[in-house]
């Protein structure tokens, strides 16, 4: 049967199908050439061959290489476990009353999902308030809860925009502060304690394009992805975008079959309805005019 080694003397198997599959005596339709429907032992791999480069993201077929060869563990690098954790007195949380001057927090759930499709895992925190000393220590506490922690609000320049002064308190090492990039230009990154911070703006989509642009690369190269890069295709824009990109500017979108669409409507960085059915940003460089429909395209996939 399939899988049995081949008995001695015996240099190759007829199929049953090609037979009478008589069993005493048996009559053959098809000869065979020496080592004809025989897998020779070893044949799928030699000794010292690499079967998966470091960085290697493991899926089925790459469990099955390894079982196959008799190995049962292998030393892995830890999927990163990031804080996600919304700031300003004026959210409150999905399922609860809205009262007046509130709105409910869409960043933190959006960030989770997104950081849990990628397969990350998210930590959801509570809301952190727009005070100083009471958001520095939050953040120091939960710290120690995860890998990378992300914030979302309050790193502009209003009077209840604390982040700046959050990073003084925690004594962090602030690596930016403010990006050329819109959406999402406020954008803080420091390190607490050597865990990375990124703080970002609190509108829905600036936090979202930032986050796939800035925040990604760092998580992914955490898991151990040292070479890992997005997916950029260029793709004929479909539908004009006629306002002018005095810097980088990120817009939502769908690329299909080399074909990039606009969503209709506005572009502000606080809406996200637009977002649906989008699988891409479309980069678009500083100092560059408005697009026409038939212009040639960036488009990050995400």
């Amino acid at each position: 049967m399939t899988g049995a080694p081949i008995p001695e003397g015996a240099d190759g198997v007829i199929i049953q199908e090609r037979t009478d599959e008589g069993s005493e005596s048996v009559e053959i339709y098809q000869s065979v050439t020496a080592y004809g429907n025989v897998c020779k032992k070893g044949e799928d791999t030699c000794r010292g061959a690499l079967l998966m480069e470091k960085g290697t993201e493991i899926r089925s077929s790459h469990i099955g290489i390894l079982s196959s060869q008799g190995i049962e563990s292998i030393p892995v690098y830890r999927v990163p476990v990031v804080g996600i954790m919304a700031t300003g007195d004026e959210l409150v949380p999905v399922g609860t009353p809205l009262e007046p001057g509130k709105i409910y927090d869409s960043n933190g759930p959006l960030l989770a999902a997104r950081i849990r499709e990628l397969g990350m895992k998210p930590l959801l925190l509570g809301r952190g308030g727009d005070d100083t000393p009471r958001l520095a220590q939050e953040i120091r506490t939960r710290l120690a809860e995860c890998e990378a922690l992300i914030t979302s609000g309050g790193v502009s320049v209003g009077v209840r925009d604390c982040m700046p002064y959050v990073a003084e308190v925690l004594g962090a090492d602030v690596l930016l502060h403010g990006i050329n990039v819109k959406p999402g230009s406020p954008m803080l990154a420091m390190t607490v304690e050597d865990k990375p911070v990124f703080c970002l703006s609190g509108n829905p989509f600036a936090a979202a394009a930032t986050f796939e642009v800035l925040v990604r690369p760092v998580l992914e190269r955490m898991r151990g992805r040292t070479q890992w890069k997005p997916e950029i295709l260029l793709g004929i824009l479909e539908s004009p975008f006629p306002k002018a990109s005095p810097t980088r500017r990120l817009v939502r979108g769908k690329i299909e079959d080399g074909k990039v669409w606009l969503p209709e409507g506005r572009h502000s960085s606080g809406m996200l309805s637009s977002m649906a059915g989008c699988n891409c940003l479309v980069d678009i460089p500083a100092g560059s005019g408005g697009l026409k429909a038939g212009d040639q395209v960036k488009a990050m996939l995400m």
